[in-house]
């Protein structure tokens, strides 16, 4: 299993689906206390508020889990995680409280659960005759217990100008 980001913890936690994942592991979650789900209570209101579309998805996978797997393509923990990640750039408000939640619940997580992995995957598998690029920047949350950074992968060209090129 791949660890989990904030955005994932926060979507598993607001879905109630991090107990389904914890029994399907074969790990016991422990008791996360009545602060972490006034926490999770706080950040279900303001999605409400914010993104009611989201949080609508975010109630009906809570209320039938079976349309987690029936369609993963609309309740799928990808998909529901990357609308919570889209979320909290965009809300400061939403980061605040996903980052918290964070800091508070992975560390009563199993193992499983703790690592941060940051993939940036840039130019991979790009077949042309010219690549011009002026500045290329890959940037790793400094919290990221993982940084896996891929910058011109499998790249099938005659003429390759790059500019600035960073990793970091």
């Amino acid at each position: 299993m791949e660890p989990l980001t904030a955005a994932a913890i926060a979507t598993l936690l607001v879905t109630k689906m991090v107990e389904k994942l914890g029994a399907s592991l074969g790990e016991k979650l422990p008791d996360l206390g009545s602060k972490v789900w006034e926490q999770v209570s706080n950040l279900k209101g303001l999605l409400r508020a914010k993104a009611p579309e989201t949080a609508a998805l975010l109630e009906a996978a809570e209320s039938a889990p079976a349309l987690i797997n029936d369609t993963p393509d609309v309740f799928g923990l990808p998909v529901l995680t990357g609308k919570v990640e889209a979320l909290a750039t965009a809300e400061p408000e939403i980061a605040t409280l996903i980052n918290t939640l964070d800091s508070e619940v992975r560390p009563q997580l199993p193992s499983t659960f703790q690592n941060k992995v940051v993939q940036q995957v840039m130019l991979k598998g790009v077949k042309a005759q010219t690549i011009k690029a002026q500045s290329l920047t890959q940037e790793a949350d400094a919290s990221a217990t993982q940084v896996i950074q891929e910058m011109l992968t499998d790249v099938d060209a005659g003429n390759i100008d790059l500019g600035d090129v960073s990793q970091t």
